[in-house]
């Protein structure tokens, strides 16, 4: 991240050899008040001989942290058992307070939508026409207002949210959750767009096309366990599925097809490859999805 990006930065955890790394780039101060997070699983920056949580190395943001211990578990060996762990931690993670003005979480709507998904739309159409209908049967009607307002959310219970809870940002040990990284993507947000995220990342099977019910009912039953959710969230959590699919066909389209990231390094897993990415999160299965995924929670 440019240096100048400092004022707006929030964190995310990057591997590198024996020692973790947290980029910066949007809300410090969610460094600084490490106050929020202290009681949860997560990495704790330390403090340089400043008193500041970050410094700059090759003229960028840095910060770092005691290694995490433990290890990712792929979703194909994810079991019930891990995502009754994951439900509860996210059920305490959205128990933190947090006041009114906190930062929105990086995928928000008016950036995904009246932002980064303009700037691609014409690639989509011209080069992924598949993935452009799917587009089109949900944001067509809203081309002439931003495109966010149908999916703001600002009236459902807000809490922080991590909003990126992959297979790679989990670690076990000996089948036991014993930490989560990559907060880059956290700040305020709506607290059942988090579970919706969460269960479509982990808790769908791509080769078979469906949810893993006792999976994504062990998720959405730890997390209700101490989560008292309102009659709007409900109404709201198909909406919030659709809003969850959108983002990840979006950012992959920008990140890995549109804009290919430039890396010597194998692409995450969490994208694999074009082909079973766009199965995973095809729009025109959305609505088949919501439908499910309510009574089953």
């Amino acid at each position: 991240f440019p240096s100048h990006d400092i004022a707006h930065a929030r964190c995310g955890a990057v591997n590198h050899g024996t020692i973790d790394f947290i980029r910066v780039g949007c809300e410090p101060h969610l460094v600084g008040r490490e106050q929020y997070l202290e009681h949860l699983a997560v990495p704790h920056p330390f403090a340089t001989r400043s008193h500041s949580f970050y410094s700059l190395f090759n003229d960028k943001p840095a910060l770092l942290f005691s290694p995490i211990p433990g290890h990712p578990i792929s979703t194909d060996h994810l079991t019930p058992i891990h995502l009754k762990q994951i439900g509860a931690w996210l059920a305490e993670l959205h128990r933190v307070r947090i006041t009114a003005n906190f930062f929105e979480h990086r995928f928000h709507a008016t950036y995904l939508l009246d932002t980064l998904y303009p700037r691609i739309a014409q690639e989509i159409n011209t080069q992924h026409k598949d993935a452009a209908l799917c587009l089109k049967e949900h944001l067509t009607e809203h081309m002439n207002q931003n495109i966010s307002v149908d999916y703001r959310f600002d009236t459902l219970p807000q809490s922080i949210i991590h909003a990126d809870m992959f297979e790679e940002n989990l670690h076990f040990e000996q089948d036991t959750l014993i930490g989560v990284l990559d907060f880059e993507a956290a700040g305020r947000g709506p607290r059942l767009l988090d579970l919706a995220i969460t269960l479509q990342a982990l808790c769908f099977d791509v080769s078979t096309q469906k949810f893993k019910l006792a999976h994504a009912g062990a998720l959405t039953h730890a997390y209700l366990d101490s989560t008292v959710i309102t009659v709007d969230e409900i109404r709201a959590w198909p909406k919030l599925l659709t809003y969850s699919a959108l983002r990840f066909l979006i950012t992959r389209l920008h990140d890995f097809e549109i804009s290919p990231i430039k890396t010597s390094q194998p692409l995450l897993n969490a994208y694999r490859d074009w082909e079973t990415d766009r199965k995973s999160t095809r729009l025109n299965s959305s609505h088949s999805r919501a439908s499910r995924m309510p009574s089953s929670a």
